[in-house]
Order: C-alpha cells, then sequence, then structure tokens
C-alpha cells in the first residue's frame, strides 16, 4: 500500500524557509579529557518553497546516530549528516549548548559553552559561533590606589567578574574547542576556589591586590592575549565583562570587540 507523503506537496503559499527544526534535546552527560558536560542541542535545515514541510524524523534519527561523537565536534559532524538526510536542503545548522566543569588538581571550575555551526550543500563552513562562559575575581585599583595615598594602607573592595567570550568566525576554518577552552581557562584569571584553607585564602588575596583591575582592564588583556591565536578566521572575538559590584547599587559592563 503506497501513502502520500504530504511533506513533498507544495504549500499554499511558496515562501522559502530559512530555518526549521527540533530543540532542546538533552543529550547524556558526556567527558572528554578534564572537561565534564551536560549538552543540549537543536538542529535545523532550510526548506525550499516547493515542499511543505521538513521531514523531521530525520532530524531526531541524524541526532541518534551522532550520540557517540566527541562533544566538541558534534555541531559540525551532525550538520554533514543533516545534509545527506535532508537531499532538498542547502543548509543545515546544529547549537550545542551545555553547562560543564573543568576538573583539575584539587578545584571543580564552571563554565558555560556554546557552539552554533552552520554547513552549505558543499559542506563549508558558512557561520560558526563559538561562546564560553566563566567567573573570575577582581580587586577595585581605583579604591587601592587612594588608600595608599590617604592613609598609606591597601584597602579596597573585591568583587566577581563574569566574563564572556564569544567568537565569531567567518573564514570557513575549523577551530579546535578543546585548544580554544584551554587557551581561555589559562587566560581568564584567578579562577574562583571551591577550596581556600586559610594560607590559601590569604595568598588568594595577596595576588588580587597585586593586580588590580576595573572590568575594562579584564576585557582588553583577555581580548589582546588571546587574537593572536585566532588571527586569519576571518570574523571577530567579543569580549564581555560584568563586574558585579560589591559596594555599589550597580553592576559594570564593558564589552570589546576585535576582527580576527
Amino acid at each position: 500500500m503506497s501513502i502520500r507523503d504530504i511533506h513533498d506537496e507544495k504549500p499554499v503559499y511558496e515562501i522559502d524557509i530559512w530555518r526549521v527544526g527540533i530543540g532542546w534535546i538533552k543529550l547524556p552527560p558526556r567527558s572528554i579529557l578534564k572537561y565534564y558536560l551536560n549538552p543540549e542541542i537543536k538542529a535545523y535545515v532550510n526548506l525550499p518553497k516547493d515542499k511543505r514541510g521538513v521531514h523531521l524524523s530525520r532530524t531526531f534519527q541524524s541526532i541518534l546516530e551522532a550520540l557517540d561523537y566527541e562533544p566538541f565536534e558534534l555541531p559540525l559532524r551532525l550538520s554533514r549528516m543533516l545534509l545527506e538526510k535532508h537531499e532538498y536542503s542547502t543548509l543545515a545548522g546544529v547549537i550545542l549548548r551545555a553547562e560543564g566543569l573543568a576538573v583539575e588538581n584539587d578545584n571543580l571550575r564552571k563554565f558555560g559553552f556554546l557552539n552554533h555551526v552552520e554547513l552549505n550543500r558543499r559542506g563549508e563552513i558558512v557561520f560558526e559561533k563559538i561562546t564560553i562562559r566563566l567567573a573570575i575575581s577582581i580587586a577595585c585599583p581605583c579604591a587601592l590606589d587612594t588608600s595608599l595615598a590617604l592613609f598609606n594602607q591597601p584597602y579596597t573592595h573585591t568583587q566577581r567578574a563574569l566574563i564572556n567570550v564569544k567568537v565569531l568566525n567567518k573564514g570557513g576554518i575549523n577551530i579546535d574547542k578543546i585548544v580554544l577552552l584551554e587557551k581561555v581557562l589559562e587566560i581568564t584569571q584567578p579562577e574562583l576556589k571551591g577550596l581556600l584553607k586559610r594560607v590559601e585564602e590569604a595568598e588568594f588575596i595577596r595576588k588580587l591586590y597585586e593586580k588590580p583591575m576595573f572590568a575594562e582592564d579584564v576585557v582588553r588583556e583577555i581580548a589582546f592575549k588571546l587574537s593572536k591565536s585566532l588571527d586569519g578566521l576571518g570574523g571577530f572575538l567579543e569580549v564581555k565583562t560584568v563586574s558585579l559590584e560589591s559596594i555599589h547599587e550597580y553592576n559594570v559592563e564593558s564589552v570589546v570587540r576585535v576582527k580576527l
């Protein structure tokens, strides 16, 4: 018995659809090297104007077949699979986002990770965005400098700074996500600590006082150090810091964008 597939019929209004897909689908927890991730994904393709609907079962089947892929490679590889299964599509994209932990020595460092990839029918990267979120501690240089001038004592306030590093890749170059994550974790210091005994805590504060930073200092330093390793991508690097002020009724936000 032959059953017609209404997905292949012409729609009433013949208009191209830019994206149609499914998400957010939670995936099993993953680990690679020292990183532990709880990922979820969104997957989509475009739809030509002469097709009424996308075969969503093909998209979900592709996700099932991609479960064994290493998480940092999954968006790119799954996008290729989507184009193979949706022969009528000329564009496929996958967004993977995850809350993660970097486990090293006696610390568990939290981070957020997002990777958004789009491929064309030729398998070329049309667009790729990578975002990494984490936090550091900073000390105010203004209060420190003023207290030394007035009291000859190093008084200042400290705060937690939320860092958001975004890389937009328009050059079609495949970025090694683990190398990028390692670099961002290395640059964004001092990291928050779960375990600090009294002597370690005093040492931690001493280091903050020895290198006090404005939110503006933070984004400039990260952008300068990271842009060197990303030169030639043809996109941009955006670094955003939100300083959660401990003595003010507001937070401080600073953003820098650098062409790559």
